[in-house]
């Protein structure tokens, strides 16, 4: 992130950020908002990238897997896009100007 956020900044480019850390792939709705929220700060604050050039891929575990564990990983991660959705688009949006803050499944 050292690297890329810096380049990405010069050269004008979006990023797309995976809702994971450092304890691995955000499983559930509220952790895949608080890695969404600690990326958006991070890029945003400290590289000073615009919040409306981060797009954001809340991945999901494969659904057809039969382990109980991701029996909800489907409903989690459309639950986890709409918390992003609402924090983040409501802070960037304009009247003028729709964001680019967009999500990959």
């Amino acid at each position: 992130i050292n690297e890329i956020c810096p380049l990405a900044k010069k050269f004008g480019a979006a990023l797309v950020a995976l809702t994971i850390d450092e304890k691995g792939m955000a499983k559930d709705r509220r952790k895949k908002l608080e890695v969404a929220k600690r990326i958006y700060d991070l890029v945003t604050k400290k590289f000073g990238l615009r919040g409306e050039d981060l797009f954001f891929d809340s991945l999901t575990f494969t659904i057809g897997s039969g382990e109980e564990e991701f029996r909800n990983a489907g409903v989690e991660t459309i639950e986890g896009i709409k918390l992003i959705k609402k924090d983040y688009i409501s802070k960037s949006a304009s009247t003028t100007r729709h964001p680019r803050l967009y999500f990959y499944r």
